[in-house]
């Protein structure tokens, strides 16, 4: 099955606060996508027009793809519904929370991206946002000296498609915290949680709502979106039908053709995991760290054979 995953985080900016995690977050989930058999693409500290460059790179990857995510850390706003993420030169906002549509067009309207993307009924596109959620006015630039008289209301929300699923890491016109420790508040219970087996998305993100209320003291609150009607999991809890679709024999060639014997496997070292992540072979690390001993048995069995031959045994 093809999964590409797109993580952004910005933490250095021109003009907002900087953060100290969004970096740390990106790392924590490449290194727990790659695992779910991901391709990932990760990007550091975009500026507007970048921003916008890979906005459109990641819809234009989603027609030969099955499951997706879009993942971003960083500042953000609502303003009318919309969610806004804010690039690296966004224009800062002033204490009033009124912003223009000047400064608008310096950020991302990420829920207007978000409703155009067109799928067939198959197909599973997960958006994550780690990042702030506060509300904020809309004025016309002229109209910035008399705001009772500039307002504009004109309230968009999601209307995406089925197979569409949307975590925030707060709710709305609320803040979401950049975390104590090394990483967000709301992605540090993700990371640890994303490879339970067998647990629903829907599960998943309930437990990390969970998590994440109790540490915040209810400060804190994560809201989903979805259009989802089947069932969907990270990680399964079913060998049986993994086992059926992998190709033991192609996976244990490249295996061995990048000098790994069986002992290599049995051993599950650092220098293993290294190896493998830099061959692009997720699924076996994948299978290490999660102990799919069933299936580490049957290709280490394949790698026998494959050592037996090149010792003429």
């Amino acid at each position: 099955m093809s999964k590409i995953a797109y993580l952004i985080g910005n933490n250095e900016y021109d003009k907002w606060e900087n953060l100290k995690n969004p970096i740390n977050d990106l790392k924590a989930m490449e290194n727990e996508l790659y695992a779910l058999g991901f391709k990932v693409k990760k990007y550091e500290n975009l500026t507007r027009n970048k921003l916008n460059d890979i906005s459109k790179e990641y819809h234009f990857d989603l027609f030969n793809i099955e499951q997706s995510i879009f993942y971003y850390s960083g500042h953000g706003i609502e303003v009318n519904g919309c969610l806004y993420l804010i690039p690296v030169d966004g224009n800062p906002i002033p204490s009033t929370k009124v912003v223009t549509t000047k400064d608008l067009y310096s950020y991302i309207d990420i829920t207007s991206t978000i409703n155009e993307f067109p799928k067939a009924n198959n197909f599973i596109n997960i958006f994550i946002f780690d990042c702030c959620r506060e509300f904020c006015d809309l004025v016309r630039d002229h109209d910035v000296k008399d705001i009772s008289k500039g307002i504009i209301k004109n309230e968009r929300l999601f209307s995406s498609k089925q197979g569409t699923f949307i975590s925030f890491s707060t709710s709305p016109n609320m803040n979401a915290s950049d975390g104590k420790d090394n990483n967000g508040l709301f992605t540090k219970h993700l990371v640890n949680n994303i490879r339970t087996p067998g647990q629903t998305i829907e599960k998943l993100f309930k437990e990390i709502r969970v998590s994440v209320m109790e540490e915040s003291d209810n400060r804190q609150i994560p809201w989903e979106h979805s259009s989802l009607v089947g069932e969907f999991h990270f990680m399964e809890t079913n060998s049986k039908e993994l086992i059926e679709e992998f190709d033991f024999n192609k996976t244990a060639i490249e295996i061995y053709n990048m000098g790994l014997s069986a002992r290599d496997l049995r051993i599950k070292s650092n220098e293993l995991y290294s190896q493998l992540k830099e061959k692009s072979i997720p699924i076996v690390n994948n299978m290490i760290i999660n102990s799919e001993e069933k299936m580490m048995d049957l290709l280490i069995d394949e790698l026998e054979i494959l050592d037996a031959k090149k010792m003429g045994v």
